[in-house]
């Protein structure tokens, strides 16, 4: 996985929690092991990336048409069949911890018509 699709799938993990308005301490923990699983390659902190991220987040979940511009943008970074693969799976084993809403499936779904 490259730097930018490292920090993409940040910025995705960060929106799928906020799918349903409600974040377990299940999912608190898997999102927590699901970044150290992806790694960090970059001279800037990934703390700080994170800071940012569920500020950006948080916006993009204020509205349909931000929340699908974000999905957008971040998805388009995935370009190979394998990538797509490796960021559904950390997104559904985040949203699996603590059993998957109507609203996170929805999430999912929308992801992945943005791979196609």
């Amino acid at each position: 996985m490259t730097q930018p699709q490292r920090e993409a799938l940040i910025d995705l993990l960060h929106l799928a929690l906020l799918a349903d308005s409600h974040v377990s301490l299940k999912e608190d923990t898997s999102l927590a092991n699901a970044i150290d699983a992806i790694g960090w390659d970059s001279p800037r902190p990934r703390e700080i990336h994170m800071l940012n991220s569920i500020s950006k987040a948080r916006r993009a979940a204020e509205s349909e048409e931000a929340g699908a511009e974000f999905i957008r943008t971040r998805a388009a970074l995935f370009e190979t069949t394998e990538s797509q693969t490796e960021a559904i799976s950390a997104l559904q084993n985040l949203l699996n911890s603590d059993g998957i809403s109507a609203e996170e499936s929805a999430f999912i779904d929308r992801l992945t018509k943005s791979f196609a």
